[in-house]
């Protein structure tokens, strides 16, 4: 898919062929920059924003040694998907692999965009105060100028959740 959703190319025909060229053409396709040393990383997961969390995974190398925060922007009207592997159901009861991402020492603040709150989504993350829940853009600006001022390095990754970073 391309970064509006829409689809980007079909491969038919038997199945190996058909893989491997799908392949080559999506290492391609999704190959994006491999970001460092930054001071705020903007990760969206649009392709999979019910399952935001998969994009963290090239926000968190992208930060800094000395310190950064993340936006995770995951707008899903429907909120986070319940999984009932690696969801959770409460406070303290989850699937058999329930997933809680907790934050690396060097992320200062992990802020979770989106306009739709849900409360289940929540279950995902570390509960800690380095880990906030904003569903107005201004709050995240107003955040992110608060801890960092004009003169932040920024990374943005339009579709975190797909994009391959090498």
């Amino acid at each position: 898919v391309n970064m509006w959703g829409e689809t980007a190319a079909i491969f038919a025909g038997a199945p190996v062929p058909a893989y491997a060229a799908g392949i080559t053409q999506a290492r391609a396709h999704y190959l994006t920059p491999k970001a460092a040393d930054k001071d705020i990383v903007i990760a969206n997961a649009f392709a999979k924003a019910s399952e935001a969390a998969v994009a963290l995974d090239i926000a968190f190398p992208a930060v800094g040694n000395k310190g950064g925060d993340i936006v995770l922007i995951c707008n899903a009207p429907e909120g986070q998907v319940t999984h009932y592997l690696l969801g959770s159901f409460g406070k303290t009861i989850g699937g058999k692999l329930r997933l809680q991402v907790g934050l690396p020492a060097y992320v200062n603040h992990l802020i979770v965009y989106t306009e739709y709150p849900d409360f289940a989504g929540r279950g995902y993350f570390e509960e800690s105060d380095r880990v906030l829940f904003v569903n107005r853009w201004d709050d995240v600006l107003q955040a992110l100028q608060q801890s960092h001022g004009d003169n932040a390095k920024v990374a943005v990754y339009p579709d975190a959740d797909i994009q391959y970073c090498a």
